[in-house]
């Protein structure tokens, strides 16, 4: 296995595991939050528009992230 430094473009895969890890956390929180963001939709709530936005994109940055974690995953997998 190679030696992995801060530079390398690679993960170990302790490390990568608890990235993917996380960011299953990561996205489950933000899906949580979106469904709360959206329990407000009917009431008249001042910025509404704005923090379904925030939400939303916040969700979608966490599965981007979980799929490049995932990624890192495999490829520390096979290096090992």
């Amino acid at each position: 296995m190679p030696k992995w430094d801060k530079n390398s473009d690679w993960l170990p895969l302790d490390n990568a595991k608890a990235q993917v890890e996380f960011y299953i956390e990561d996205l489950k929180f933000s899906e949580a939050y979106l469904k709360y963001v959206k329990s407000f939709e009917k009431k008249k709530w001042k910025g509404y528009d704005k923090s379904l936005k925030i939400a939303q994109k916040d969700v979608e940055d966490s599965k981007k992230n979980l799929a490049k974690a995932k990624i890192k995953l495999e490829e520390s997998k096979k290096l090992e």
